[in-house]
């Protein structure tokens, strides 16, 4: 329900102890587009020494392309990935994230350099060649305006 990231925020506000209620708080806050709560829930794991990990900044930067903030989205993807030749799947899931960003935001070029850049790390999927193929759509659209 709509009151479910409130209670979240709270509780993890009042009772921080570990890694996984924190990402709980950022999953329910994400799923309800409150990405300022979630980046604020994400310094305040940083501040109380619970060392965030891939789960928690792929559960902001959803929160992030929900509310179609692309560049913000772009800032927290790691080039280290590529360099890295990752292959987690939590990593997958910044890159279909930002594809996802890039494409609500008529970004089509940046979403197709990201979907390259999937390709050699071998993490593509349908929901990224959806993602990519509708940052075409979104594009023409803007263009027949």
């Amino acid at each position: 329900s709509m009151e479910n990231w409130r209670w979240a925020v709270r509780l993890f506000s009042s009772d921080a102890r570990d890694l996984i209620g924190a990402n709980s708080a950022l999953g329910v806050c994400g799923e309800h587009g409150h990405w300022g709560v979630a980046l604020a829930l994400l310094q305040s794991a940083v501040l109380k020494r619970l060392h965030p990990d891939a789960v928690s900044s792929t559960e902001v930067m959803s929160s992030l392309e929900r509310c179609c903030h692309w560049k913000s989205v772009l800032a927290m993807l790691p080039r280290s990935i590529l360099a890295s030749c990752s292959t987690d799947v939590r990593d997958r899931q910044k890159y279909t994230c930002a594809i996802v960003a890039c494409s609500s935001a008529s970004f089509w070029e940046k979403a197709v350099e990201l979907f390259e850049e999937m390709a050699v790390l071998r993490f593509l999927d349908s929901i990224s060649l959806n993602a990519v193929l509708e940052s075409f759509s979104f594009s023409a659209t803007a263009w027949s305006n």
